[in-house]
């Protein structure tokens, strides 16, 4: 158990770093750099938890792991928050704070349902990218992982983990709790769709 509260703290970081330079950067070009963070996790084997959402339909992850890896991921996203208030040059600072201010005063802004349905959408994509990736040759995981991050972020979907950061980052400690959680149950139900869909098809 202490392995995957490792193994998830560091995701969480790794995710953190690409919504930094994403944040720093902006677009076009900051979204493709956010796929650093997805590449990170699937090149260290760590334990993210849109990556392991999807294995609930199949039985190869349990509920409980999937608690711990996003506290553990929680863990890692608001430390890394806390980093970029206190350590990082001021302008720095002003541009991913601003930033993640802005994304997550969206969120509050948008229904339950609606954060539920972007949610849904990311983990669609998410599963892709990391089972997809998994399956590629080397040389072609950072393109694999890569597209679908690039597509959910022009896109507007959200992603609970890059979504903790955020709420770290933009101080909402209190007000933007529950968008996080409405993303995370979108995430959950986007990840398991494919593979439960992949499964009734082979019936």
């Amino acid at each position: 158990m202490s392995i995957l509260i490792a193994s998830s703290i560091l995701a969480g970081i790794a995710i953190s770093l690409g919504a930094i330079v994403n944040l720093v950067v902006g677009p076009p070009l900051g979204p493709f750099l956010f796929a650093v963070g997805l590449f990170m996790v699937i090149a260290l084997k760590l334990d993210l938890f849109t990556g392991r959402a999807g294995l609930l339909a199949t039985k190869e992850f349990k509920p409980l792991n999937l608690l711990v890896v996003w506290v553990g991921n929680f863990i890692g996203c608001f430390v890394t928050g806390v980093i970029v208030l206190f350590t990082f040059p001021e302008a720095t600072m002003e541009k991913v704070v601003s930033g993640a201010t802005k994304i997550m005063t969206m969120r509050l802004n948008s229904p339950w349902y609606t954060l539920v349905v972007l949610g849904i959408m990311c983990g669609i994509l998410m599963y892709m990218a990391v089972q997809g990736s998994a399956r590629a040759e080397m040389s072609y995981k950072p393109f694999v992982a890569m597209l679908p991050v690039v597509v959910f972020i022009f896109s507007g979907y959200a992603h609970c983990v890059a979504d903790m950061f955020y709420y770290s980052a933009a101080q909402m400690y209190t007000q933007a709790a529950l968008p996080v959680l409405f993303v995370t149950i979108g995430n959950v139900i986007g990840c398991n769709i494919p593979p439960l869909l992949k499964r009734e098809g082979s019936h």
